[in-house]
């Protein structure tokens, strides 16, 4: 469900598959560790997101911005995309079209 790499300045969480009540837990758990300055979670290999899932995004955006942090989403997927904007979470954490657009902006070397 989720890949990680990790660096001292740097978390990616990569997502696939469904992000739904069953699943949200495992991402839950990777957030819940001590982050570093720049989270970036890859959501571009995840075909369904429900509730729960939203909710755990939405925590991990209000517990960067609380604790100084960065946090970033990565998604293409129309569906996605509506789905974060109804909810407002593109608000609350930036959405990039790619890892590397993500990286640029959100991670930048000085980190």
């Amino acid at each position: 469900m989720t890949e990680h790499a990790h660096t001292i300045d740097l978390l990616i969480l990569t997502v696939s598959g469904e992000l739904d009540v069953a699943t949200a837990p495992l991402l839950q758990g990777n957030l819940r560790q001590p982050l570093p300055a720049c989270t970036l979670i890859d959501l571009t290999r995840v075909t369904f997101l429900g509730v729960a899932g939203l909710r755990v995004l939405e925590t991990a955006a209000f517990s960067a911005r609380s604790e100084g942090r960065r946090i970033g989403l990565i998604t293409a997927s129309s569906s996605l995309l509506r789905i974060l904007r109804l909810f407002a979470l593109d608000v609350q954490a930036p959405v990039y079209p790619r890892l590397s657009d993500a990286m640029r902006e959100e991670c930048p070397r000085d980190v």
